[in-house]
């Protein structure tokens, strides 16, 4: 075998590895909260000893870090797959519900609540990730001014941050498990609401 490959191979067995961890803080961070969150226990889920753990990040925070940049890659990658013959306003309202069932309803996006707020968002892969995420959003809303279907007068990184502070709410978590909403319901009202507000009127 190559020296190519073996890199290759070991490469891929790393982020592996790394994805299963993430997926072990994700079901963790479900059950018990970030703030209970340990790596002894981390460790346990992901079926790995705690060398192996800490050579992939060093500590909680690293953890939380890695996640949510994970999250937004797979926006990213949602995005990337939307039907192109869909009007922006659609593209929209199918991204924004993709990510709004991820969190609320299939549980593949988790609130980091208590890990530190600037560690994630002064991180260079955070920044990198998440600016690109809002330009790639920002095209399709600019799209749908140029057609006619977004009201020109809207502030676009503005509106566009209104949906990210949808998605980091946690409050939308404490409504669910009061039980006053089904995750169904807040979905598609929370769906309704941002299309709503970016729809130009008649």
């Amino acid at each position: 075998m190559s020296k190519v490959i073996c890199e290759s191979l070991r490469e891929r067995q790393r982020q592996q590895r790394a994805d299963a961890i993430l997926d072990a803080a994700r079901e963790l961070t479900l059950e018990t909260g970030y703030e209970a969150l340990t790596m002894d226990a981390l460790a346990a889920r992901a079926g790995v000893t705690k060398p192996t753990l800490y050579a992939h990040f060093p500590n909680k925070e690293a953890i939380a870090v890695a996640s949510v940049v994970r999250n937004i890659q797979r926006g990213q990658e949602s995005l990337a797959q939307l039907d192109p013959t869909l009007s922006p306003l659609a593209r929209l309202e199918t991204y924004f519900r993709w990510a709004l069932r991820s969190k609320f309803i299939e549980r593949r996006m988790v609130s980091f609540g208590g890990a530190p707020v600037a560690v994630i968002r002064t991180n260079p892969a955070y920044q990198a990730a998440f600016r690109q995420m809002m330009d790639n959003l920002g095209e399709i809303v600019e799209a749908g001014k140029a057609c006619g279907e977004i009201a020109v007068d809207l502030d676009t990184r503005t509106a566009l941050q209104a949906f990210v502070s949808v998605v980091r709410d946690p409050d939308y978590d404490d409504l669910l498990r009061s039980g006053a909403v089904t995750s169904d319901t807040l979905v598609e009202t929370l769906v309704t609401v941002l299309i709503h507000g970016l729809r130009r009127e008649k």
